[in-house]
């Protein structure tokens, strides 16, 4: 599964960041899928924000983990601290899920309250074994977002 926010989106205004809260798959009974993040992502996404040590916030980056670490006060942000270089290149994130073998499946994107509107406009596809999307979303600056995959697919 991969969540991408291009650059064609647009880059003015501070838009051009990928930061989510949460993402889940859940089966046609509602069973929460255990998803896998396995360091696929571009490369401020992969690298995450960093906050340095001040009170109320962790000293470890906000990376694509924290999207599916089932803890509703972390999330990812990709990186937009002086290392890295504003709207020079599009931001994606990779996870893998379990495959799903019949019934239908709801995938749950939970975005940030903060600047929700970041995510208006990007996809979130859904990638076979070969990386040929299978389906493909877009997704809005609503909060809490919800998908149906019917199978077949």
């Amino acid at each position: 599964m991969r969540i991408t926010r291009p650059r064609s989106l647009g880059t003015a205004g501070d838009s051009h960041h990928l930061h989510l809260s949460s993402l889940e798959v859940l089966d046609q009974t509602n069973v929460k899928l255990p998803l896998a993040y396995t360091g696929c992502a571009s490369e401020y996404v992969k690298r995450g924000h960093y906050v340095p040590p001040q009170p109320g916030f962790r000293v470890e980056p906000y990376t694509p983990a924290d999207v599916i670490d089932g803890n509703p006060q972390t999330s990812s942000q990709s990186d937009w601290s002086a290392n890295a270089v504003y709207g020079s290149q599009d931001h994606w994130m990779e996870f893998e899920v379990p495959w799903i073998t019949g019934g239908d499946t709801t995938i749950v994107v939970v975005n940030t309250q903060s600047n929700p509107t970041r995510l208006s406009g990007a996809t979130l596809a859904v990638l076979d074994f070969d990386g040929t999307a299978m389906a493909e979303f877009t997704l809005t600056a609503d909060i809490d977002q919800r998908f149906q995959l019917h199978y077949p697919y």
